[in-house]
């Protein structure tokens, strides 16, 4: 499975991610596969006529496949999961209102962790939407809020002072992928100017930057006399 995942070019985690979720597949569907094919053996090897079993076993199918159709709409969701490369295990995504990380994918099923620890388990059958959180790349969305008794140019330029080469930092360098980038004014509150900031980020790293910014900001405004209002 490394072998094929590796011709196609993508980067080190997006194989990673791939192969841990091929390997259970392929690694569940094999187990069946030597479940029934030794079950058919031991049962020859008793004298067991296994022929009419193989006879029978097209009509069962139809009454199965009749009386399971969620099951089959679960393992063709599935499919087409794996197929499209929707998302895989160690993706963090959100679907059908609950979020968390990619713990477990299977032709039926995908199992994530929330961050409160709790498992959630969703069939691939019920999969409408989904958003990938961590495709590709990832976005760090920051919005601060200064007083309308502060001058906005200013907070605008400590801002850009303060973010200035954050692709250089030697924290969250290897985190970004480019500038940040000062969007200007989001919204005026009932008590507050909203300035809006992103910043491109590598797959599953944007919290961690936005933590680190909305720490870096707060003592950065301070020390510029810039107000962080708040209601009283």
């Amino acid at each position: 499975i490394r072998h094929l995942v590796e011709r196609g070019g993508e980067t080190s985690r997006e194989i990673t991610l791939k192969i841990n979720t091929l390997s259970t597949v392929v690694e569940s569907l094999l187990r069946l596969v030597i479940v029934v094919v030794a079950g058919m053996m031991v049962l020859s090897n008793l004298g067991i006529n296994i022929a009419p079993l193989l006879a029978s076993a097209g009509v069962v199918g139809i009454a199965i496949g009749l009386g399971a159709q969620s099951l089959i709409r679960d393992f063709i969701g599935g499919f087409l999961i794996l197929l499209e490369d929707q998302f895989g295990v160690g993706d963090v995504i959100t679907v059908n209102g609950f979020t968390g990380v990619v713990e477990h994918l299977s032709l039926r099923r995908t199992g994530l962790r929330q961050i409160n620890g709790s498992f959630t388990i969703v069939p691939n059958g019920d999969v409408r939407s989904v958003q990938n959180l961590t495709k590709e790349w990832s976005r760090a969305l920051v919005d601060v809020d200064i007083s309308y008794d502060d001058d906005v140019d200013h907070a605008l330029s400590v801002l850009k002072e303060l973010l200035d080469d954050i692709e250089d930092d030697p924290d969250l360098g290897r985190a970004v992928l480019g500038p940040a980038d000062i969007l200007g004014v989001q919204a005026l509150g009932p008590y507050q100017v909203t300035i809006r900031l992103m910043v491109k980020t590598r797959p599953s790293e944007q919290w961690r930057v936005q933590r680190e910014l909305l720490r870096r900001i707060k003592r950065t405004l301070s020390v510029a006399g810039v107000t962080i209002p708040y209601p009283h």
